[in-house]
């Protein structure tokens, strides 16, 4: 089980921005915005081979597939402020149902002391929920961005 807090900005994230047509977008802090935390399993291989073409010369291989299922996962999104209940802010805000992440990740290197060659590649799926929430005044939900 991991725990990651939100960072400052995640919290306390506030200003304005105007764009030239004139309609602006206002943020506002979530100071009720919660942890992530995620369950997470992984199982991987490492393959480590000497003097394989020549002495001296190393292989190197680490392969892992892994799976998460986060509870909380931090978003931008809107929240409304107890001050101004008709208007909703940009803000971080807590998904309302758990993001999984799921996938495979494979490095390799190969070092023959006057080269060395290196690979590294990521395979990640990930499945986000379809509503945050919407804190403050009411526990409701939202289907936007």
């Amino acid at each position: 089980m991991g725990l990651r807090p939100p960072t400052t900005n995640e919290a306390f994230f506030y200003g304005s921005v105007i764009p030239a047509n004139g309609i602006g977008t206002s943020g506002a802090p979530n100071l009720d915005l919660r942890a992530e935390k995620a369950r997470t399993w992984e199982a991987g291989v490492n393959v480590m081979l000497d003097d394989l073409f020549q002495g001296g010369d190393s292989l190197r291989f680490k392969a892992s597939v892994f799976h998460r299922t986060i509870e909380d996962y931090i978003v931008l999104g809107k929240i409304r402020t107890s001050d101004v209940t008709t208007q909703q802010y940009d803000s971080f805000v807590n998904a309302a149902e758990d993001t999984t992440m799921q996938g495979v990740e494979l490095e390799g290197a190969y070092d023959a002391g006057t080269y060395w060659l290196g690979a590294a590649a990521t395979w990640l799926e990930t499945t986000w929920p379809e509503t945050t929430q919407i804190f403050s005044n009411d526990g409701g939900t939202t289907t936007g961005e």
